[in-house]
């Protein structure tokens, strides 16, 4: 296997055209979010896939179109990372007929002057046409896109691109309106606030403000000696790392110097950016000496994997998400800031971690974790000496611990993990020294300040679930 970055056309062109003359395996290229992937036999290219090509009928689509355009979309970005080994695949749509390499970069050039040409009248190959006037096949491009007109057409690519600008010249066809706008925009990652500090935020109005506009997200908070990381999804807390069962107290002001950054993230981009959390990763902080990112790059495609590769290098933490084996987003983190990359380029990679999805939603665990340490307060407040029980007890727990004056998780719960044993040993060690009565009004009592937080962040079905 190979592996290596392209920085030009001209790369492009050398890579197909002179490596991959005589040679036989899968060559993928990473572009953007984009991925590449065309199987090559004896030099003669046989099969390929790309994103897009999933959402169109395979058996109605004219193949050799659909490489051409993307290749054609390559040359506008050439830089890429690209990986070749001699592997099959068979998960690729095979070629109607195998087209050699050099035919296909000479007519990949050829295409790309004339696609770009189109682009200049019809701005997107999301936009969807309209026929204006009648000709001879008119219905084949009423209310299709650009794209799904090239696809499906019986023309080869630099004719069917030909005909589309002429009918656009003569009058016939025009714009009827843009396609999957969402697909295409780039502003994945927002700052909202940027290190602001916390004592000049009403965080009540805030959260407030996250609940009524469905907020998605991260909120990030670093102190001098702590960071936190809230998400939120359609406007409501879905997880907190590290686990902290004060959240709520935090949020209500008892936290001392701290800033604050909120970024807007898409659904899918924050699942993903989550899983940097995740205490099962399959590669951990391996030095980049030790593993080729090719290798990762091309396993996680072949194999259709989703979750997230980290990768330390150029001086800061680069995110590249993968859904179903595609690229879908690359973050990357310097300095403290967060934004997206249109490509990634490394210099030289430091260490690697790789993290298979899971869900990391667990706000449930952390509000029992909350009333847990509750609980633990008022047994302490009125019979101390119940403290050396509880550590005996936490003492031959695998999921809790005491530490630091509070009872925190070992590790992270999984969802199969059941967390009421120890919290029903406390509810029984308070029955037995306070009884059920005086129980329920200091816990009603101590919960009383914290209930306004957690009905503005739309939590307090969990709380009453957890109370019964």
């Amino acid at each position: 296997m190979i592996s290596g970055y392209l920085r030009s056309q001209q790369d492009l062109v050398d890579l197909i055209n002179g490596y991959l003359s005589n040679k036989a395996g899968i060559l993928t290229l990473f572009y953007g979010v984009n991925t590449v992937t065309i199987r090559v036999e004896q030099g003669f290219i046989t099969g390929f896939r790309f994103d897009e090509t999933e959402e169109i009928d395979e058996s109605s689509v004219n193949k050799r179109a659909v490489l051409l355009y993307h290749l054609s979309e390559l040359l506008n970005s050439p830089e890429s990372f690209f990986t070749f080994k001699e592997i099959s695949d068979t998960h690729l749509i095979s070629v109607e007929e195998s087209i050699h390499a050099e035919e296909v970069m000479l007519q990949t050039q050829l295409a790309h002057k004339e696609i770009q040409g189109l682009m200049e009248q019809v701005i997107s190959p999301f936009a969807i046409v309209k026929v204006i006037k009648g000709f001879e096949d008119a219905s084949f491009y009423d209310g299709r896109t650009i794209y799904q007109i090239i696809a499906m057409s019986k023309r080869q690519l630099i004719d069917e691109v030909r005909r589309i600008k002429e009918l656009f010249s003569g009058g016939f066809l025009d714009i009827q309106e843009f396609k999957n706008l969402d697909a295409i925009r780039t502003d994945e990652v927002s700052y909202l606030m940027n290190d602001v500090d916390i004592k000049k935020v009403n965080i009540i109005s805030l959260l407030q403000g996250f609940n009524t506009s469905k907020f998605t997200g991260a909120v990030l908070v670093k102190g001098g000696d702590f960071d936190l990381n809230l998400y939120y999804k359609k406007g409501k807390l879905v997880a907190v790392y590290p686990y902290n069962g004060d959240i709520f107290g935090f949020l209500m002001g008892q936290s001392g110097g701290a800033s604050l950054s909120v970024l807007s993230l898409e659904e899918r981009t924050m699942e993903l950016y989550m899983l940097r959390h995740s205490e099962n990763k399959m590669v951990r902080g391996i030095p980049g000496s030790f593993i080729e990112l090719g290798k990762v790059l091309m396993s996680m495609n072949v194999e259709r994997r989703t979750g997230l590769i980290l990768v330390y290098a150029d001086g800061g933490k680069n995110y590249i998400m993968h859904k179903d084996g595609a690229v879908v987003s690359v973050l990357q983190e310097k300095a403290g800031q967060l934004k997206k990359l249109n490509s990634f380029s490394f210099k030289k990679v430091d260490g690697l971690e790789l993290v298979f999805y899971e869900s990391m939603e667990n706000i449930k665990h952390i509000i029992q974790l909350f009333v847990v340490n509750v609980i633990y307060g008022v047994l302490l407040r009125h019979a101390g000496y119940s403290h050396q029980s509880i550590l005996s007890q936490l003492a031959s727990s695998d999921l809790y611990k005491y530490h630091e004056g509070s009872i925190v998780y070992r590790r992270m719960p999984s969802h199969e993990d059941d967390l009421s044993g120890f919290m029903q040993f406390l509810l029984d060690l308070s029955y037995n020294l306070l009884g059920q009565q005086k129980l329920e009004e200091d816990l009603q009592i101590v919960l009383q300040p914290y209930r306004e937080v957690l009905k503005v962040m739309d939590l307090e079905d969990y709380l009453v679930a957890i109370e019964t």
